[in-house]
């Protein structure tokens, strides 16, 4: 059980280095669209049980996701946003509607997400550990802290997955990252760095994760002091609907580029 403290939301501005405001005027030229997001800091103890009311309050959220929504962003990219109706899918039923947390404490990172699906579809024919995107789930992409060269999984981009699996598998946890000799590494997210919870719901399930920053530290190049730190991130929410690959619903960026990912600060 991870103990974390939140309190009420800050709308103070954060402290960046010159460095960061320097990357700050250069991100619309390297292709992050959306504007920057403040994530707040936490102040109030929660159990991560799969329950987000003791938190989610004082979180960064933008409420409910769908396709029609983010198809209106410019960051969204048909080719990778796409969702699949199989033909046994419950008539009338949503097939993906989402809504997305996360704060910061001390000692981490605090992630949630509340997911409205029509098929909970977790089992795959050819499954292979690392093919968390063929499984429902939500997959929390960051690049901490940012830099200026647009990367697919090099050193410092880190995706943290976790899929709506209660039987909690080894690679229901898993993360992708990159570091100084390659890209595109693979394995379970170790488990002295993480705590994560899912509770399957009547219309759906939810997700809700603890992750160290000493995994940024170990797996990135996360080194500076918190608030000072400009970051990215994108967010994937994989539905498969019975296929083996099938859709996905991408917040925030439009695919491994990390360049394409949406700017991230962190508020006192």
């Amino acid at each position: 059980m991870v103990l974390i403290k939140f309190g009420k939301q800050s709308n103070d501005s954060v402290r960046l280095s010159t460095s960061s405001i320097l990357l700050s005027a250069l991100l619309p030229l390297l292709g992050c669209a959306q504007s920057q997001m403040d994530i707040p800091h936490a102040n109030v103890s929660l159990n991560i049980d799969g329950d987000l009311a003791d938190w989610k309050n004082y979180a960064h959220s933008q409420g409910k996701w769908n396709l029609k929504r983010s198809s209106s962003e410019p960051w969204h990219s048909p080719k990778r946003s796409r969702l699949i109706n199989e033909a046994d899918e419950p008539t009338g039923s949503i097939d993906l509607s989402s809504t997305f947390y996360i704060a910061w404490s001390d000692s981490g990172l605090i992630l949630g997400a509340e997911v409205e699906d029509n098929i909970l579809d977790v089992v795959e024919t050819e499954h292979l550990d690392e093919r968390w995107y063929n499984k429902d789930g939500v997959a929390w992409f960051f690049e901490l802290p940012y830099d200026t060269i647009p990367e697919r999984f090099a050193a410092g981009s880190v995706a943290l997955c976790f899929i709506a699996d209660t039987s909690y598998p080894e690679y229901g946890a898993w993360m992708r990252y990159g570091n100084d000799s390659a890209d595109y590494l693979e394995q379970a997210i170790p488990k002295e760095t993480q705590e994560y919870s899912v509770k399957v719901t009547t219309d759906g399930y939810i997700i809700e994760a603890f992750v160290s920053w000493e995994l940024f530290r170990k797996y990135g190049q996360f080194s500076e002091e918190i608030t000072e730190t400009l970051g990215s991130m994108m967010i994937v929410n994989c539905d498969p609907d019975g296929g083996e690959y099938g859709g996905h619903l991408l917040i925030y960026g439009k695919g491994d580029n990390d360049a394409t990912w949406t700017q991230i600060t962190f508020s006192e």
